[in-house]
């Protein structure tokens, strides 16, 4: 990619069997140099199944 271009990132989770915060972390390698690699969070708060 170039400078300035848009990419869409898409990601999945399994939160079977867990409730409460969950925090993932996503690392994307780049082409820049400076900026070899980022981290990219997600943040959910998981629902108890109401079947529990």
């Amino acid at each position: 990619m170039n400078s300035g271009q848009e990419a869409r990132i898409s990601a999945k989770v399994d939160t079977r069997g867990h409730s409460g915060l969950m925090l993932k972390g996503i690392k994307v390698l780049t082409n820049d140099p400076q900026v070899p690699a980022i981290m990219l969070f997600m943040r959910a708060n998981i629902e108890k199944d109401k079947k529990d």
